[in-house]
């Protein structure tokens, strides 16, 4: 794949997603992403979907740190 920036290959690794949600600090580790030399991230469809999964289950009150392969190994 390319990157749609700059136009060089990216390669899947893990990174942290980090959002405030709520007056939350949340703190996914571990994502599977899409990562371009120039500092692009791409997560695939199924990744944000399960992203937004886990940040629609929690209950925004304080400062969250999740795994996201822990979460994964979790679900059914």
């Amino acid at each position: 794949m390319k990157c749609i920036e700059c136009g060089k290959n990216i390669e899947l690794t893990e990174k942290t997603y980090e959002v405030n949600k709520n007056q939350a600090h949340i703190r996914i580790e571990n994502v599977p992403a899409y990562v371009c030399e120039c500092g692009e991230v791409y997560y695939s469809d199924e990744v944000f979907e399960r992203i937004e999964s886990i940040l629609s289950e929690l209950d925004n009150t304080g400062n969250k740190v999740i795994d996201f392969n822990e979460k994964n190994k979790s679900r059914p």
